[in-house]
């Protein structure tokens, strides 16, 4: 018979710490002078919301009836991805971005069986969609500046 084995006690967390009053007072004086600052240099006033951008179900022909979308990101976490893969040139990853893994996945697709039948070059066209849609998005010649900037 063995001995009884020491019980373990769980160890004890630390409370958490409280945010001082004048530590969040401080924090929102700063956000508002941020936002105060992109105020003064009027970003953001004349934002469109602008309709996705939409490419037929038939266009692809690959028995899929969903059209596919690409929608501008709404949140800021999108918008600087977009703006990342915009400017970097990575266009897969704009495509997932703007429409999702399926529409990416859908186009690759689409554009090499066209490609395969018509002998045209697939990366051409991927490449002149994702300029398309960085105009569509940024505004007209976005697409043409490295960096692109939104339309004024």
């Amino acid at each position: 018979m063995s001995a009884p084995t020491a019980r373990k006690s769980t160890p004890r967390k630390a409370a958490a710490k409280k945010v001082a009053p004048k530590a969040v007072e401080r924090n929102v004086e700063q956000f508002e002078g941020f936002r105060e600052r992109a105020r003064s240099l009027k970003l953001g006033k004349n934002r469109v919301e602008l309709e996705p951008y939409v490419i037929a179900s038939d266009t692809f022909a690959d028995g899929i009836d969903d059209d596919v979308v690409f929608r501008a990101p709404t949140d800021l976490r999108g918008k600087i991805a977009f703006q990342r893969a915009s400017a970097a040139g990575d266009f897969p990853s704009l495509l997932e971005i703007l429409g999702g893994a399926v529409a990416l996945n859908r186009v690759i697709n689409g554009f090499e069986r066209y490609a395969e039948a018509t002998g045209a070059d697939a990366e051409e066209m991927f490449v002149g969609l994702c300029y398309t849609l960085i105009n569509y998005f940024r505004g007209q010649g976005a697409a043409d500046v490295p960096g692109g900037t939104h339309a004024s």
